[in-house]
Order: C-alpha cells, then sequence, then structure tokens
C-alpha cells in the first residue's frame, strides 16, 4: 500500500529517459500506481508545493493546457499531456469535489485546484472550503475533508479494493472494447461471500484418449464455474461449466452445490446435481445425476442419466440406464435396456431393447420391440407385441395386439379388442382377429360431404350382418328375368371344397367365383363372390322358381278340371248303360 507519487517525481522519473520515451515511462510509472490503493493524497508525499503542483492544477482548472501548463514549473513541455492524463485520472484523486463531464468523465474544477492548494500550503478542517461554492457530489465541507481523510480515494479499481461511497462501474465510456484479462490461470469476479464466476486454464493429459483424438499436452483448456463458492470440478477435468446455483448451508453441512466430473460436463444450475459422464449435462433442477457419456438430464429432481447418450426431460426419480434410453418425463418411471423409451407417466418400466412406454401408470414393455402406449397397468410382453392403452391388458403373443379392458392376446401375430365389460377377453389362438363389442359392430365403408354413413355393414346380439341397401343409394336398377336366373343357377357347378393349406377335415359347399361370374357377370372380379351378389342371384332364382310353379299350378288346376268333367261325364254315360 502506497501513495501516488508527485508531479515532481514523475518528471524526475521521466528526466532520465530520453525525450522521445518520457511520455511512455510517465504512463507507465502513472499505470503501476494507479494498481496500488492509495493511503493518502497524490500530494501528501512532502514533495508537492504551491510553486509546482499547486500552479499546475490551478492552471488546469482555469483551461489552460499543452506546454503553457507547464511553463516555468520545471517539467518539460513535452510531458504536458502526461501531465493532463495523471489529472484526469481517477486513481490520483485529483476529483475532490467529484464533478463530471457531460460523459461521466472527471472534471478538475477552480475549487478542486483551491483546495489542493491550501492542502499543500498546511491548511485543514474547515479552512480548507471556507469561502467556496461547493458542487458535485462532494458539495460539503464535511463530505470533502472525508474525502481527503480517506486518502483521496479514486473512482478507478484498485488492489485490495475500493470504497466508492456509490455503486461501482467497470467499463469503457466510449465506443471501445473492454478486455479483463489475468496474467495467471485463473480469473474470478466474486460478491462479498465469494460467490460468482471463477475461470480456471488448465491441460490434461486424458482429454485425447476419452475422445479418441489427438491432442498435445499442451493444450489448455478453460473450466468455468460460477454461482456457489463449493460448487467443483473434479481434479484433472477439463472444459467443464457450472453456470451457477448451488449453495452452503449458513450452518454449515450439507453443501448443496453443483460438481462435474467427466471432461467437457455441464451443469447448468439448480442444486445439487452431477454430471460426471464425458459431455454430460445437467440443465438445471435438483439432485440430478448425468453419469453416462454424452448423457442429459434438463431438470427436474433425483433423476438419473447413466447410460451412454441416455436422456431424461424432466420429472422426478426417473432413471435411464442403458445407451440410448430416454424417459421424456413423469415419476419413478425406468428406461434400462438399449434405446428403450418412456414418455412419462408414474412407475412405468421399458425393460428390453427398443421397447417403448408412452405415459399412464404402472405399464410395462418387457420384450425386444414391444410397446403400451398408455393407460393403466398394461404390458407389452410379446416381442414386438402393443398395447394401445386401457386397463389391465396384456399382448404376451410375439407381433400381437390388445386393445381395451382385461384383453389377454397370448397367440402370436393376433389382434384382439374388447369393450369395457369387466371380464377377461383371453385368446391363445395364432394369427387371429377377435372382437368383444356387446353393443355390436359396424363397419363404415363410405360417407357423404357431410361425414354421414352411406355404406356400412354392422352385426347385432341376435342378429347376422346387415349391410347398406337403400333404394336412394344405387342407380342402374334393371328388373331380372328370374326363370333365366334359375336356367343359369341350375347350369352353374355347386361343389363340395376344401380350403387349400387347412385342415382336411374341414368342408364347404359353394360355387367357384370364376362360375359365378361367367354365368351372372357382377361383382368387383372373378376371385371373389359378393354375399349381396349371392343372396340376390338366390332371391331371383327363387322368384324363377316360383314362377315355374305358379304356372305349372295353374296346368294342373286345370287338367284336374278337366279330370273331374271327364269323370262326371263317364259316371252319366255308366249310368244310362245300367252299369
Amino acid at each position: 500500500m502506497i501513495a501516488q507519487p508527485s508531479f515532481t517525481h514523475i518528471v524526475r522519473q521521466a528526466q532520465r529517459t530520453t525525450c522521445l520515451s518520457r511520455a511512455l515511462a510517465l504512463a507507465a510509472l502513472l499505470s503501476a500506481t494507479a494498481t496500488h490503493a492509495q493511503t493518502s493524497c497524490p500530494f501528501d508525499g512532502g514533495d508537492a508545493s504551491l510553486a509546482k503542483e499547486g500552479l499546475i492544477l490551478s492552471r488546469y482548472a482555469l483551461g489552460i493546457t499543452g506546454a503553457p501548463l507547464v511553463a516555468n514549473t520545471g517539467i518539460p513541455a513535452a510531458s504536458a499531456q502526461t501531465v493532463e492524463d495523471s489529472i484526469n485520472s481517477p486513481a490520483w484523486g485529483l476529483n475532490i469535489t467529484g464533478n463530471t463531464d457531460v460523459n461521466g468523465a472527471p472534471v478538475l474544477t477552480p475549487n478542486d485546484a483551491t483546495i489542493i492548494s491550501r492542502k499543500i500550503a498546511g491548511f485543514s478542517g474547515a479552512a480548507l472550503t471556507n469561502g467556496l461554492a461547493l458542487s458535485g457530489p462532494r458539495n460539503t465541507p464535511t463530505a470533502v475533508q472525508n474525502f481527503l481523510l480517506a486518502g483521496c480515494p479514486g473512482t478507478a479499481w484498485v488492489q485490495g479494493g475500493n470504497a466508492f461511497g456509490a455503486p461501482g462501474v467497470i467499463g469503457t465510456t466510449d465506443a471501445q472494447p473492454l478486455t479483463v484479462k489475468s496474467g495467471g490461470a485463473t480469473l474470478s469476479l466474486l460478491t462479498a461471500g465469494n460467490n460468482g464466476l471463477r475461470i480456471t486454464e488448465n491441460t490434461s493429459t486424458t482429454v485425447g484418449s476419452t475422445f479418441g483424438i489427438g491432442v498435445h499436452p499442451l493444450t489448455t483448456f478453460i473450466n468455468t464455474v460460477n454461482g456457489s463458492p463449493a460448487n467443483r470440478v473434479e481434479a484433472n477435468i477439463v472444459g467443464a461449466t457450472i453456470g451457477g446455483g448451488g449453495f452452503l448451508d449458513f450452518t454449515g453441512p450439507p453443501a448443496h452445490t453443483n460438481h462435474v466430473g467427466g471432461h467437457f460436463g455441464t451443469v447448468g444450475g439448480g442444486l445439487q446435481n452431477s454430471a460426471f459422464g464425458t459431455a454430460g449435462v445437467v440443465s438445471g433442477g435438483r439432485n440430478n445425476f448425468a453419469d453416462g457419456e454424452y448423457a442429459s438430464v434438463t431438470g427436474g429432481l433425483g433423476n438419473a442419466a447413466l447410460g451412454y447418450s441416455s436422456a431424461i426431460g424432466g420429472g422426478a426419480a426417473n432413471q435411464a440406464s442403458a445407451s440410448g434410453a430416454t424417459i421424456g418425463g413423469g415419476s419413478l418411471n425406468v428406461a434400462s435396456a438399449g434405446y428403450s423409451f418412456v414418455g412419462g407417466g408414474y412407475l412405468n418400466r421399458a425393460t428390453a431393447g427398443n421397447a417403448v412406454v408412452g405415459g399412464g401408470y404402472l405399464n410395462r414393455a418387457s420384450a425386444e420391440g414391444s410397446t403400451a402406449s398408455g393407460g393403466t397397468e398394461n404390458t407389452a410382453s410379446g416381442q414386438y407385441s402393443t398395447v394401445s392403452g386401457g386397463a389391465n391388458n396384456t399382448a404376451d403373443g410375439d407381433y400381437s395386439v390388445a386393445m381395451g379392458r382385461r384383453v389377454k392376446t397370448l397367440g402370436n401375430g393376433s389382434f384382439q379388442f374388447a369393450d369395457s365389460s369387466n371380464f377377461d377377453f383371453s385368446s391363445s389362438t395364432v394369427n387371429a382377429f377377435r372382437v368383444r363389442a356387446t353393443g355390436g359392430v359396424r363397419f363404415v365403408t363410405e360417407i357423404d360431404g357431410t361425414g354421414a354413413t352411406t355404406w356400412s355393414c354392422a352385426a347385432f346380439a341376435g342378429a347376422g350382418w346387415s349391410c347398406s341397401s337403400d333404394r336412394n343409394l344405387k342407380q342402374g336398377l334393371k328388373k331380372l328375368d328370374g326363370k333365366k336366373i334359375l336356367a343359369k343357377l341350375a347350369a352353374m357347378p355347386v361343389y363340395q371344397w376344401q380350403p387349400k393349406g387347412q385342415n382336411a377335415h374341414i368342408k364347404h359347399v359353394g360355387p367357384m367365383a370364376q362360375d359365378f361370374m361367367k354365368a351372372f357377370g357382377v361383382g368387383d372380379d372373378d376371385k371373389m363372390i359378393g354375399m349381396q351378389d349371392a343372396d340376390g342371384v338366390a332371391l331371383a332364382a327363387i322368384q324363377g322358381l316360383n314362377q315355374i310353379v305358379k304356372a305349372k299350378d295353374a296346368k294342373i288346376a286345370a287338367l284336374e278340371k278337366a279330370n273331374a268333367v271327364m269323370q262326371r261325364e263317364m259316371a252319366a254315360i255308366k249310368k244310362r248303360l245300367g252299369m
């Protein structure tokens, strides 16, 4: 801690150099002295005089600059600019009253020059300001005396700190950039409680092997730690970042701080978070862990991303413990196999590779590629099986699907849907499609421009399939000749047959689609027979058969009538003959 030297001392130092380097030497000396906290004013060193320092300050206060400023003082004219700069330097404490110009720069006033001259002459106390109309921040005799007694503290930042009496500002007042640079390996920006920013530069011999790249051993890396003074980076770890957060309990342990233990790990903030995986990230929250390489936790409470490139979006007490495992949020969820996923919800588990649980409660996806989309207490335990939602469903067959309530799809490749009836709907049949719909089933195959159903087929309890047959949906109506239809139907072969590749004991009866198409020319193609077409042909044939029967009935009636007449005539003849 030293006092600022007087102008005389500065000039003596400058005169030891050549004229060309005087200004530089003076500037360097001023710069060096400005970095030390002063314990007395710069004109209190004992070698200041009214004939020199007092004269110069009075001239400057009156607006005299350049060579006239230092004329007849023993200071070379070439040093005038250096003297002016030192007068305006906040670190010199010459701005007694604190006046500034429109840009906020300190200004030496006639009052300042008078006070300093009186001080050099030995005045003290009230005599320093008697008769002066003070202005500026220190505009009372008491404020001026306190400033002088404090050693004329400037507004420059000095070693050991400053007492400005007002908020301190470091920066530039023009458009020039500002650089704060440390000559050592550490730079800190701290509050009174040592909370704040610490930047540390160091080297590492393990970064190259960690990332599989060539790194020169003298390559420097930066660790940046902000927030609590107890936030820390493990020894020999580089590239780490702690954005802030954390705190030390006032009464002592525990320390609710943030911690990085992996190269290039990051903790954005929050408290009790740690990133021990290489390039792991915890963005915030509390008590979260990114311990897998390239793992990340966005936030929340008590989440752990432990697997390589695993990720947790938030929530509480979730764990992603395998490579690529991901949990979006929720609570107490687990993704414990490679590239498994839990979107959210509560107490859900994806425990097989590529398994997915979308959300919900107590759902499980426990086989490779299985999916439980949501709902409650559902289990997808077959490989690549799916439970789309609902409650208490199980898709245990490989590639099987379960939907609704209490569905148990046990056969591979089967699909089952069950309504809300509180009973199991279970089947182990392979590759089957089964539906429990106690309110009926309807398939809609076409709608109109308003979305209303036009063509559909439905089935209800106690009835078979009913399909649309509204006259208003049809066109090109043509009445058929039932007798011709009957003739074609009679000519069309009808077989007993068995489906290929099925059980040998299963038999069916019916025509072939090709024969049906050839006979009647209806339907979409010759590979299928539409039931409505089969029904229509049957009805038309029945009508034709009815026509034939009615014609035969009429003929039979006529024959019976003629026979009756003959019978009566025969009876009359026999009577005449006495027979």
